[in-house]
């Protein structure tokens, strides 16, 4: 594959850096929004099915935040 150089290739190198922010913060918004479901779910019924189902899916946004930031 030809290196490529110059103004078109800072370009499109920061439209890919721009890109994996976006998809970072989407997913700190997602693990942020189980996070309040999950409180919200305690309050109203306690600890029970629906809160564990509610940490199962706290644990896989946080599992796939920490593969995509490393």
């Amino acid at each position: 594959m030809k290196k490529t150089h110059g103004r078109k290739a800072a370009r499109t190198l920061h439209r890919l850096h721009r890109l994996h922010r976006l998809h970072r913060l989407h997913r700190l918004h997602r693990l942020h929004r189980a996070q309040l479901h999950m409180i919200r779910v305690c309050a109203e019924k306690g600890t029970g099915l629906p809160a564990a189902r509610a940490a199962q899916d706290i644990t896989a946004l946080r599992a796939d935040l920490a593969t995509t930031t490393s």
